[in-house]
């Protein structure tokens, strides 16, 4: 028993230091953006938005901050009593640190003092205010210095980090910087508050000691990095099918075609041109044949058809191959590896001559020559799989697309096996199949393995559509089962045309994609990143953390009392002898307007409120917001699956009144998962979801009926977008304008795009081109009225609601243009003309033929094209 124990402990301490270590992995802090935005961009954190901090015998602020860049801004600004700043700022000067009280410098540190350039380095900061004794400690990286300054009476803070919106205090002078792990201290030392700034919710994050929430505004999460692909660059070469490989060891990438070699520096994203003095590479058209190898600083070049493998010296700048024929690829779409321990080049499968292959190709650097095995009685003929290298001579091969005879004819399939193959005595062994795939893929030539061998990363998009996505798939290597990884990477896959990769920066374990396409007679590449591990957006979204129970005993205990006091109150009321005069308040009457066609009633009482500080409201144009029946702010209660699944059920709701299907809902957020795991997941997130919206006293409700999921909205909860399709379809049924209806149309649908907020994906597209389509042909329509041709505030605002969907919509200029020159707003008139047209000639390559005088000098605002104009 002794001995199970303690081996139960040692593995559970193991996991304890994988989760650890894990954790320690990930990037941590809040970046602030500064100068390098305009102010209404830049980021504030303030952690006391709801309520004031409350230290009445002094307490002590520590944080991580890395500065950015050399600025002029604020750090923090404490607040004491509404009255006295506190500041703590930097300035790009040999005095680079500074504390300030009121208006006066008290402490100031420079560089020197505190061990180097701060820029890019963690400092830890710590200040203490000490009422006591009258006096201010302040730390940067261990040194101290104090200074006196009367603090008697200081009992309440408001702490803004970066910008601030005080009343009186405000500032938009932000320090480029990324600050992490805020800690309060009360004067006996005791932890109060604690701000990791890790995982994180909408637009707030919460504390972990007792749950108090700080908003921020333009945030961007160090952790964010770790789910969103990053575009690093976008070359747009001359010439088509570049050849492309990585060194991991010195974090490069290379792209190579004819006389170029292009690097491509991961640590720093720069990109150097090398120029061949003499050679060339094999010209291995709609094939990518180039590796690095290692323990000879030297790329290599190479084609089947060739005994000898072309090298690239870096010194002298020269290829020993001069050889430029050109021949049909035969092995498209093929993986590699060069193990450089034995300086072995191995290739495996592809596609060629209408026939898909399961050869294994090695060249050995003693032996000038290839040798091929055939391994089609182990691993069915195949091409565009993943291939590594596990170490000790195995590599590891998964998926691909093929069939068993290697004809392209005879039904070819996509493949979700797993094997490894023995280069030393080319054993093949299969380690597992996925055996129900719903929405098919195949992958990057190339895969990264990671933690001890245990798992692997590969990256997969669907090879039977041309507009897709890449997604980041981790796999484990013991059993059948992955998951998806980080955000998508558009991609246009045309089979040879088109080629996309995955390699590893070996110092910050960052991940790459690089995707190739043909756009014309030019390559288009793009280079992407993400930190690495990579992460799904629930793991980085933040709940609030559970208070203390302490409240809910306390509350157990007076509620009783309280409610029998009430009785005991009501009772003594009814039996006086005293009698008292009611006084009834006046409820004002909810006017309300009947619509035209006779079957609904649309209180006016929207017109003046906004919708997100409605009660009991749901907001998806513009910024998604959603406020319960008692006028909070529930938004940040919501993950990013639960925003999905409650969109999905809304929208498909309120466009067939069916709803959307398990199976549905299943091949959009759970397409990775079997059956059982789909629905033990759907399960779990309807739940949350109803836990959710419960605050609006069953004013919306998640039902479920013959298999479809619809959400029922009750008729006291707004929804933007639903009352957009309403005064729509109102408006073009009455012969008649609606003045009223027409501005609150108007009004809400200003408030921006559909679903603007969410990650792109199919199902969001088709709602947004559909709501996009509608709402500017319905405006267009109702400018032909004459209610609405007359009045040019309502031409404006229908213009800018039409150009938020369109930018370069040329009816929508036309009437912006005619109506603010008739307004007399004549600069702003020639400036919207102006932007118009240089991003129309940005985005068409083409010049717009309308002039400025055409559009404005007019009696009558200029009519609606009929059509779109066409382009060649």
């Amino acid at each position: 028993m002794y001995f199970k124990v303690k081996h139960l402990l040692i593995l559970v301490g193991f996991a304890c230091f994988l989760q650890a270590k894990a954790e320690d992995d990930l990037k941590r802090g809040l970046y602030f953006r500064s100068f390098e935005v305009d102010k209404d961009k830049r980021t504030c954190l303030d952690l006391t938005p709801d309520k004031d901090l409350i230290f009445k015998d002094g307490f002590s602020i520590e944080f991580d901050i890395k500065i950015k860049a050399e600025s002029f801004g604020y750090v923090f600004r404490i607040i004491g009593n509404d009255t006295l700043n506190i500041d703590f700022l930097t300035k790009p000067d040999r005095a680079g640190f500074s504390l300030v009280i009121k208006n006066k410098t008290l402490l100031q540190y420079n560089d020197s003092e505190i061990g180097g350039s701060p820029i890019n380095s963690w400092i830890k900061v710590l200040i203490k205010l000490d009422p006591e004794k009258n006096e201010i400690l302040f730390s940067l990286n261990n040194v101290e210095k104090t200074t006196s300054y009367p603090l008697t009476g200081l009992r309440q803070f408001n702490v803004y980090f970066g910008g601030n919106t005080h009343d009186i205090f405000s500032s938009t002078d932000v320090t480029s910087m990324v600050i992490k792990d805020i800690q309060f201290y009360n004067h006996k030392g005791k932890l109060t508050r604690y701000w990791k700034l890790e995982k994180h919710a909408l637009d707030c994050v919460y504390d972990e000691c007792v749950a108090d929430k700080a908003m921020v505004v333009n945030p961007i999460w160090e952790i964010d990095n770790h789910v969103k692909w990053n575009k690093r660059k976008t070359l747009i070469l001359p010439d088509l099918y570049y050849q492309i490989t990585s060194n991991p060891y010195q974090n490069l990438i290379f792209f190579v075609k004819g006389k170029n070699v292009l690097v491509y520096h991961m640590t720093n994203h720069q990109l150097d041109t090398i120029r061949v003095l003499a050679g060339i590479p094999y010209n291995a058209d709609l094939l990518n044949q180039l590796v690095y190898d290692s323990a000879r600083n030297e790329l290599i070049s190479y084609d089947f058809d060739h005994k000898q493998l072309a090298r690239f010296n870096f010194q002298s700048r020269t290829w020993n191959n001069e050889d430029n024929s050109n021949l049909t690829p035969r092995y498209g779409h093929h993986s590699k590896v060069y193990i450089a321990e034995d300086s072995l080049l191995v290739a495996f499968g592809g596609y060629g001559y209408h026939k898909y292959n399961s050869l294994l190709f090695e060249h050995s650097g003693t032996i000038s020559e290839w040798k091929s095995y055939d391994l089609s009685s182990s691993i069915p003929p195949r091409y565009l799989g993943s291939m590594g290298y596990l170490g000790a001579g195995k590599l590891l091969y998964f998926g691909g697309y093929g069939n068993e005879s290697g004809k392209q004819e005879e039904f070819p399939r996509n493949y979700y096996d797993l094997y490894t193959i023995d280069v030393h005595n080319h054993e093949v062994k299969k380690i597992w199949n996925i055996p129900s795939i719903k929405e098919h893929f195949t992958n990057s030539n190339s895969l990264v393995i990671g933690r001890n061998n245990s798992m692997f990363y590969a990256l997969a998009y669907p090879n039977k559509r041309y507009a897709s996505t890449i997604r980041l798939h981790e796999y484990q290597m013991e059993k059948p089962e992955y998951r998806t990884a980080g955000d998508s990477i558009p991609y246009f896959f045309n089979d040879a045309e088109s080629y996309c990769d995955l390699f590893q920066n070996s110092d910050s374990s960052e991940l790459y994609v690089v995707s190739s396409y043909i756009r014309g007679n030019n390559s288009e590449i793009n280079i992407y990143s993400i930190a690495s591990p990579p992460l799904n957006p629930d793991e980085i979204f933040q709940y609030p953390p559970i208070r203390s129970r302490k409240w809910f005993w306390l509350l157990a205990i007076l509620l009783p009392i309280g409610i029998l006091s009430v009785f005991f109150l009501y009772r003594n009321r009814k039996t006086t002898a005293i009698t008292t005069t009611k006084t009834t308040i006046a409820q004002p009457e909810l006017k309300k307007e009947p619509l035209q066609n006779g079957t609904e009633e649309i209180p006016v009482v929207y017109q003046t409120l906004a919708p997100e500080k409605r009660a009991s409201s749901v907001n998806l144009l513009g910024n998604f917001r959603v406020i319960d029946k008692d006028g909070n702010d529930i938004t940040s209660n919501f993950t990013p699956t639960t925003i999905q699944l409650f969109l999905l059920l809304l929208m498909s709701t309120i466009k067939n009144g069916r709803g959307i299907s398990s199976q549905e809902l299943k091949t959009i957020l759970w397409y990775d998962k079997d059956d059982d795991s789909a629905r033990n997941n759907r399960n779990v997130y309807i739940n949350k979801l109803r836990s959710i919206l419960k605050s609006f006293g069953g004013g919306i409700e998640v039902l479920s009926k013959d298999g479809y999921w619809t959400i029922n909205l009750d008729k006291n909860v707004f929804c933007d977008f639903e009352r957009v399709l309403l005064l729509v379809n109102t408006l073009q049924t009455n012969v008649h304008l609606n003045r009223k209806l027409m501005e609150e149309l108007v009004d809400i649908a200003l408030r921006g795009k559909l679903l603007s907020y969410l990650q792109q994906s199919e199902w969001v597209e088709t709602y947004q081109t559909d709501y996009s389509n509608m709402i500017i042909e319905s405006l267009l329509e109702f400018t032909k009225r004459d209610e609405v041709k007359t009045d040019l505030m309502m031409l404006l605002k229908i213009a800018d609601v039409i150009l938020l969907h369109d930018s370069i919509d040329e009816d929508a200029i036309k009437l912006k243009c005619y109506a603010l020159f008739h307004l007399g707003r004549k600069n702003q008139a020639l400036q919207s003309f102006n932007k118009f047209t240089a991003e129309y000639e940005n985005l068409l390559a083409a010049k717009h033929n309308l002039s400025f005088d055409e559009m404005v000098k007019k009696s009558d605002p200029p009519a609606p094209s009929d059509q779109l104009p066409s382009f060649d």
